[in-house]
């Protein structure tokens, strides 16, 4: 691949062509760090500006600069994230990603896993007559496709910790309710499944659970009994 070298110019073309084309442009593998070194020699002769014009002129430059590469960036990222969409809902290795940056390819790839996990866990729930209650404490890299096993091995070791505390403390609080309408069953956090409930049934529910109920006008928590 040719190397560009990174001005206003160039920066304004590839702005141009992210505009005007549906798919991603190729660019140098390097382009953000390029990007960066630029920026920072605009920032550095800004710094050694000889005159008050000078630095004006210098000072709106970075700032159309900034504004280039933002626009760059989102219009690749909207572009990013059409494809993850397509990669999850044709479950096939037919996009093309061979013009991703490798910060893009991460991207892409938690975007994915992201879109995967909540289509197969959610979509197929809801179809099935289920109520899907929020999941905190999502880990994307849970999902990861095979393929990315290498870059799996690079992440920082945040995630098993997580997962290891998360869950435990909520499952330990729980509230009595009852239920002033009928609930159909739902699944928790865990993916374990409650109800379905009747009109006056009291159950007890772990906190966060019976909260949501609460909230949504469905059960009224019962003061006075054991949780």
């Amino acid at each position: 691949m040719v190397e560009i070298n990174i001005t206003y110019e160039t920066l304004y073309e590839i702005l141009r062509n992210e505009k005007n084309r549906d798919d991603l442009q190729e660019l140098n593998v390097g382009f953000y760090e390029d990007v960066v070194k630029y920026l920072n020699k605009n920032k550095e002769m800004l710094s050694k500006a000889h005159s008050d014009d000078e630095t004006e002129d210098l000072a709106r430059q970075i700032k159309n600069i900034k504004a280039i590469i933002k626009e760059i960036y989102e219009r690749r990222e909207k572009k990013i994230i059409n494809m993850a969409i397509n990669k999850s809902r044709a479950g096939s290795e037919s996009v093309e990603i061979d013009y991703l940056l490798p910060q893009e390819k991460d991207f892409y790839i938690h975007c994915v896993a992201l879109l995967d996990r909540f289509r197969t866990q959610d979509l197929s729930k809801i179809l099935d007559g289920s109520i899907i209650l929020p999941t905190r404490n999502f880990e994307p890299e849970a999902a990861a496709p095979k393929q990315e096993a290498a870059s799996e091995a690079q992440r920082p070791a945040t995630a098993a910790p997580t997962q290891e505390h998360a869950p435990h403390k909520p499952s330990d609080e729980k509230k009595t309710i009852k239920f002033r309408e009928n609930v159909p069953k739902f699944l928790g956090k865990q993916l374990e499944v409650y109800g379905p409930f009747e009109p006056e049934e009291v159950v007890t529910l772990p906190s966060d659970l019976a909260d949501i109920l609460i909230r949504k006008g469905k059960a009224d928590q019962v003061f006075g009994s054991a949780a």
